[in-house]
């Protein structure tokens, strides 16, 4: 799960996305709730930062999906 608190992703929608506050507000609001997120993952990578601070999380995530085990491929 990328996790970011909900004032800060409404920001960003607004500041990068073009958003206005209530449209920002209502996409978030019909999502999963951070909570409910953060109880079922496996991993959880913090996205309250930089681009810089978050490329490193970005990279051990994706090395631990390498390891993970995968369906035999159809054919």
């Amino acid at each position: 799960v990328v996790d970011v608190d909900p004032r800060l992703a409404e920001k960003r929608l607004v500041q990068f996305r073009g958003f206005d506050r209530k449209d920002a507000r209502a996409r978030i609001k019909n999502q999963a709730s951070r909570e409910a997120r953060r109880a079922v993952a496996d991993r959880i990578v913090d996205n309250s930062g930089t681009l810089e601070e978050l490329e490193p999380q970005l990279d051990f995530v994706w090395s631990w999906i390498k390891t993970l085990p995968h369906p035999p491929e159809n054919g």
